[in-house]
């Protein structure tokens, strides 16, 4: 999405690979920045804080990688999900902190936020899922993951948002 950012984050066990078919897409690799245009590949590999982002004014194209796979798709899925349903930030996090936590404590070993510290997460998140109550909080929302008609949806609900300036206020 143009003028989309995916905050900074790790896969502590997976290199994640982005090959730029059409656009161009802004990289920040441990603190570096790095642009890709159409035809260029960026590797990450595992464990290293990264960013990435669309400056342009059009959609970009490509083809993300992780290997090995683990639960990529199932993680990605989850956030589908929850954004067809209605229940994430115009960025893409679960609305509810306590989603938040149910989910990305599940899919710890594909994806991390390094905005707080591992060592709290490891602390707060796993509480997450078994907050008291009927049913504590799932990784994904009560209608499940998102299939292919819900990807769609998810899709269509996220570019219909607001756009939010991803410089600092």
């Amino acid at each position: 999405m143009p003028g989309g950012v995916i905050t900074e984050h790790i896969h502590p066990r997976q290199q994640e690979q982005f090959t730029i078919v059409a656009g161009e897409a802004r990289f920040t690799i441990n603190g570096q920045e790095h642009v890709a245009r159409a035809g260029e590949t960026v590797a990450i590999p595992a464990g290293v804080p990264h960013s990435v982002g669309n400056p342009g004014p059009a959609d970009i194209d490509g083809v993300v990688e992780r290997r090995p796979a683990l639960r990529a798709k199932e993680f990605h899925e989850a956030l589908a999900g929850l954004v067809a349903d209605g229940q994430t930030t115009p960025a893409g996090a679960p609305k509810n902190p306590l989603q938040l936590g149910a989910t990305f404590w599940h899919f710890r070993n594909e994806s991390r936020v390094t905005s707080t510290p591992i060592w709290v997460q490891n602390l707060i998140l796993p509480r997450c899922g078994h907050w008291p109550g009927p049913s504590g909080y799932a990784p994904t929302t009560a209608a499940g993951t998102a299939g292919p008609g819900r990807l769609a949806k998810a899709v269509q609900n996220h570019r219909n948002r607001p756009q939010q300036d991803p410089r600092p206020a």
